[in-house]
């Protein structure tokens, strides 16, 4: 009798042991349940990197991605060439995320240049913007203290924090990634 299940059932001694009847039954079901699995869509791709803008306080910050070829990515244009920006973020409330494809053919060498806006020019806290890639949890991580200054004239000169160069080698074909602190 089964300490944990009141009816004296165990999955192995009662439905896996092999002298009983259910046993053939079990192991069908089970393999056929495995079977109709589907592997996972090859459409699907991991990202190279994410820039992420998380925030406390009142307003509402703004993340600001160029990529290399001159596109804006920012919360009125969140689909990019390479990358995208995530409005609904796993991060939370006070949160944006951009991330940027594995996708060789779609991959861009060159500059990123992130940058942040305080839209409603609140005094706001803390914005933190980190940048990670799947091997390295987090490249870099700044904080910006966000006050009425960084609220730009109508929405249009976000302040540049970041410089993220990306790079091919040509034999290997292996993209490089490296992220730097600016502030212009």
């Amino acid at each position: 009798v089964s300490v944990t299940d009141l009816t004296g059932h165990s999955l192995t001694g009662t439905y896996l042991d092999s002298a009983r009847p259910a046993r053939a039954q079990v192991v069908n079901l089970l393999n056929s349940g495995l079977a109709s699995l589907a592997a996972p869509s090859s459409s699907s791709t991991a990202q190279a990197f994410t820039v992420s803008l998380t925030w406390a306080g009142s307003g509402s910050q703004h993340l600001y991605v160029y990529e290399p070829d001159g596109t804006e990515v920012y919360y009125a244009a969140r689909q990019g060439n390479t990358g995208y920006l995530d409005t609904g973020s796993p991060l939370g409330a006070g949160s944006e995320q951009y991330v940027v494809t594995c996708n060789p053919s779609l991959m861009q060498t060159g500059t990123y240049r992130v940058a942040i806006d305080n839209y409603q020019g609140n005094n706001a806290g803390v914005a933190t913007i980190a940048v990670a890639t799947p091997e390295v949890d987090t490249v870099i991580t700044s904080n910006a203290i966000v006050d009425s200054v960084l609220r730009l004239t109508n929405n249009t000169d976000p302040l540049t924090v970041y410089d993220i160069n990306v790079s091919k080698d040509a034999v290997t074909g292996i993209f490089a990634m490296s992220a730097n602190w600016v502030l212009y």
